[in-house]
């Protein structure tokens, strides 16, 4: 996805600041993003960011991206957050020790079914979502 932050200016066209001294965002223009059902990853920090700036809601389980007035939002089903899961099985674990100790207890002996993560768990450092419109 691409966006482009767009910021409130005011009569003269100087941009408004906010009480820290940081320009204020208005909206986001979208230059690319997925279809609908298409899948994007959401990094925690660009979340928070997002959320901080006031141009990504968070409710539902969905994040919504907030565009121009007049323009459709972009929402997004979040379908899994970070975190470490099982290969095998896509049982949330709750550290990379338990994860090895559950692949020993109810995988024991099989190869990993994720080439990438032959220890058999694979830990994500971003939502994984799925646009819903």
């Amino acid at each position: 996805m691409l966006l482009r932050k767009e910021y409130a200016k005011d009569d003269a066209g100087e941009l408004e600041l906010d009480d820290d001294g940081n320009p204020t965002v208005t909206h986001l223009t979208i230059l690319e993003a997925p279809d609908v059902g298409g899948a994007h990853h959401f990094s925690p920090r660009l979340v928070e960011r997002g959320i901080a700036d006031g141009w990504l809601g968070v409710g539902g389980g969905e994040f919504t991206v907030k565009t121009a007035k007049g323009k459709a939002d972009l929402v997004f089903k979040i379908v899994e957050p970070p975190g470490t899961f099982c290969a095998h099985c896509g049982e949330r674990m709750s550290s990379s020790p338990d994860a090895l100790a559950h692949i020993a207890a109810e995988h024991d002996g099989e190869d990993s079914p994720d080439a990438q993560n032959p220890s058999g768990y694979r830990v994500d450092n971003y939502y994984r979502t799925e646009r819903a419109s």
